[in-house]
């Protein structure tokens, strides 16, 4: 997607991809809009660091999955962002 080639055609609904792979960041802003473009929602794996999130949930990714969900909880409160039927 990064390349700016056309996105292949698919029956996917999401791209469920790391942050970053070695040296290579993966989701930035144009691979998030790219994603969006393409009728694509963006869920980013593994982010347990705070400042990641935060990172992620600015750039609008659509899911974030964590091993520390309760942070998670935390940064989208504070991003006024919160999930329905999530309980405080």
């Amino acid at each position: 997607m990064h390349s700016g080639s056309p996105a292949p055609t698919t029956d996917a609904v999401a791209l469920q991809v790391p942050a970053t792979l070695g040296d290579t960041t993966v989701v930035d802003d144009r691979f998030v809009e790219r994603a969006h473009d393409d009728g694509l929602a963006v869920h980013v794996w593994t982010i347990n660091d705070p400042a990641q999130m935060r990172t992620l949930l600015a750039l609008g990714v659509d899911g974030i999955i964590s091993d520390t969900p309760t942070q998670l909880v935390a940064e989208l409160d504070a991003a006024g962002d919160r999930w329905p039927g999530l309980r405080p």
